[in-house]
Order: C-alpha cells, then sequence, then structure tokens
C-alpha cells in the first residue's frame, strides 16, 4: 500500500509539471498517510504546488536545502527549476544567490546570538551586509530558520537554540506540526505578547515618573516664588508701617 501510495504520489507530481492543476492529487496523500511532512510544510510556506515539490526534490536536492531553493527562487522571481540548473554544476549558494543579485544581507534573520554566522553580521555595518561570506551552511541555516519560525510563530531564538543542539530542520518541524506540541508554540506567543505588555507598562510607569517628576520640579518653583511675594509683602508692610510713624511723628511737631 506504503509504495502504491508513493508511486500515485511521483506520478501526480510528474503530471504537474505539465498540468499544474494536477498538483492537488499529491496532497492529501502526502499529508494524510505519513508522506514527508517537511516538503508539504515548505510547499504551504512558498505557496508551491506539493507536487512541484516533489519534482524539485526529484532533483537530488537535500532535504534541508529545499526551503533554500525556494527562497532564492521567490527572491529572484525565477522558476525554482531555474535555481536548481545552478546548483546541479557544483556552485556554492552563495553564487547562486549572487547570480540573480541577492546579497548576503537578505538572508539574515535577528536573533539575540552573537557566535557563528549571527556574529559575522555584526562586525559590519547594516550597508555592508552584503559583503559578509556565507558558506552552503549558514544559508541552510538562516532560510531553516526564517522558514520555520515564521511557518510556526515560534521565536527564531528557539529555533537557533535547537539546531545548537544537534536537531534536524525536519525534526524541528515534525515537532512543531504535532498537535501535543501546539501547546509549545502557544506559550512562545504567549510569552512574546506578555514581554510586549510588559514593556509598554514600564513604558507608561516611566512616563508617570517624568510627570510627577516636572511636576515637583513646577511646585518647588512655585513655593519658592510665593515665599518670595510673602517676604515683599512683609517687606512693603514694614515701609508702610514706618511711613505712618513718620507722618503722626511730623503731626505731633507741627
Amino acid at each position: 500500500m506504503k509504495r502504491t501510495i508513493q508511486a500515485l504520489t511521483l506520478a501526480a507530481a510528474l503530471a504537474a509539471v505539465g498540468n499544474p492543476a494536477a498538483a492537488a492529487v499529491s496532497v492529501g496523500l502526502s499529508v494524510g498517510d505519513g508522506g514527508n511532512h517537511f516538503d508539504v510544510a515548505v510547499g504551504d510556506y512558498y505557496q508551491v504546488p506539493p507536487a512541484r515539490v516533489e519534482v524539485i526534490r526529484q532533483r537530488n536536492i537535500p532535504e534541508e536545502e529545499m526551503p533554500v531553493v525556494f527562497f532564492i527562487a521567490r527572491q529572484a522571481h525565477v522558476a525554482p527549476e531555474d535555481v536548481v540548473a545552478l546548483r546541479s554544476r557544483h556552485m556554492p549558494w552563495r553564487d547562486v544567490a549572487r547570480h540573480y543579485g541577492i546579497g548576503a544581507d537578505a538572508f539574515y534573520v535577528e536573533t539575540t546570538r552573537a557566535d557563528g554566522p549571527y556574529g559575522r553580521f555584526r562586525r559590519y555595518r547594516r550597508d555592508q551586509w552584503r559583503r559578509v561570506r556565507l558558506e552552503d551552511a549558514d544559508i541552510v541555516n538562516f532560510v531553516n530558520l526564517r522558514f520555520l519560525s515564521e511557518h510556526y510563530h515560534c521565536t527564531p531564538d528557539q529555533i537557533v537554540q535547537w539546531r545548537a543542539g544537534g536537531r534536524r530542520f525536519s525534526d524541528m518541524d515534525r515537532d512543531l506540526y504535532r498537535p501535543a506540541n501546539r501547546p509549545l508554540m502557544r506559550n512562545v506567543a504567549d510569552q512574546d505578547r506578555r514581554d510586549a505588555r510588559q514593556d509598554r507598562r514600564d513604558d507608561r510607569k516611566d512616563v508617570r515618573k517624568d510627570d510627577r517628576r516636572d511636576r515637583q520640579d513646577g511646585d518647588g518653583k512655585d513655593g519658592g516664588w510665593k515665599k518670595d511675594d510673602r517676604r515683599d509683602q512683609r517687606d512693603g508692610d514694614q515701609q508702610d508701617r514706618g511711613w505712618k510713624k513718620d507722618d503722626h511723628r511730623d503731626d505731633d511737631n507741627r
């Protein structure tokens, strides 16, 4: 049964080259019958029919390099087959990207990590990121990092942490797709929202502190002005009393 399903899936993939409408044939087979979910997820993220993903897979592209093919194709607005044709000449991925005018800056994903290729970008100003020299492994890591974090709405740092532990991207995809692990994804998103709310609360507290400080400074100035007014008033009253005494003295002399 499994071989029959695989044969039907491949047949649908080959048919889809000439007839894109046939691409829908393999969707249920790939997901529902234990097929390669990583390829299905790649097709879903890059909006490519699974049958066409299967065609690219048959061109001897390693599993974790499949997202790179579709990433470069999307950036360059060319067919994935054109990208594969260049790669089949044993060109490094950076040269394939350079062929289409794509610099290293297009691959960068923001993380808190400062080691490896992530730290390499920090040695240059942002307007010089195109000069960064990325190896094949770097490009594969960056593209899959973007793909998984955006497709499953989890933080790039989580993917980086898993990768540092030696996990394959296809295994991460499987675990993130499992319904049992959906709470993990929700927890990450919830934590991001909580952090954003806390940042907003902290900002409001800072604004209120500044307002109170300004009011206190203003009250201090007002208090000083009032003291000066009272002092001036006392001096004026004393002068008035002195003038009145002088007037009385003049009257007595008369």
